[in-house]
């Protein structure tokens, strides 16, 4: 069970990294990850968190955007980490 302490630490750099990536460019060069976060640190402005069941019963975060899209957090990152280990697995050949 998640508490609403770690929801909230959760949602808060789920939120700053949207914000990241929506600020800059995809970089096609190594991960831009791979040095320290230092720009802002602020909550983004007209985005709604939500908490979304799943049909399993499990619960994960979504986030309703300025254009009224939710977008699933939990797929996102699914989505993100198969289209990482791609671009691995073709830098290696």
């Amino acid at each position: 069970m998640t508490s609403r302490r770690n929801f909230l630490k959760t949602t808060g750099a789920v939120t700053a990294g949207i914000a990241a990536a929506s600020a800059t460019p995809a970089s096609t060069k190594e991960s831009s990850f791979t040095s320290k976060y230092a720009g802002p640190h602020e909550m983004p402005t007209n985005v709604t968190l939500l908490s979304m069941q799943n049909t399993d019963g499990s619960e994960t975060l979504g986030a309703k955007l300025d254009n009224d899209v939710v977008l699933d957090v939990r797929k996102a990152s699914q989505l993100h980490h198969r289209t990482d280990n791609a671009r691995g697995a073709s830098q290696r050949r």
